[in-house]
């Protein structure tokens, strides 16, 4: 193999690291954007806990669910587990996030390793022959 043939070659090379490079970059800026989401509907249910908590100590304050157009009473037991399994579920939701998201990074710093070698490759032979 000639040296342009070898040169287009890593060309090549380098324009397949830099678009799995950007791949990988997408994923974790939407794996990141998932994360906040569902951290700011952790928040929101944690202030309804809080709410709920509120309502305990008033004795005739009276629980509803807006279904559709109704109002459906409540039992502030059904309320608090319900809210307990959304917050669990979150939790656990954003931990496997947190996983995605770490794995991505870890990935990209290899793919930006490779990328940082195979410019260095590239570069290498034509400063030596000028």
């Amino acid at each position: 193999m000639n040296r342009n043939d070898q040169a287009v070659a890593q060309v090549a090379a380098l324009k397949n690291l830099i678009e799995q490079v950007r791949s990988k970059e997408d994923q974790w800026t939407k794996q990141v954007a998932r994360k906040r989401s569902l951290l700011a509907q952790l928040q929101e249910n944690e202030f309804v806990r809080e709410e709920l908590t509120l309502v305990e100590r008033d004795p005739g304050a009276r629980l509803y669910k807006l279904h559709g157009p109704c109002l459906l009473p409540k039992r502030r037991a059904d309320v608090a587990d319900n809210v307990k399994q959304r917050q669990d579920l979150l939790l656990g939701e954003i931990r496997r996030v947190d996983g995605v998201i770490s794995n991505l990074e870890r990935e990209l710093q290899e793919l930006q390793q490779r990328l940082r070698e195979a410019q260095r490759q590239l570069t290498t032979p034509a400063t030596t022959t000028a």
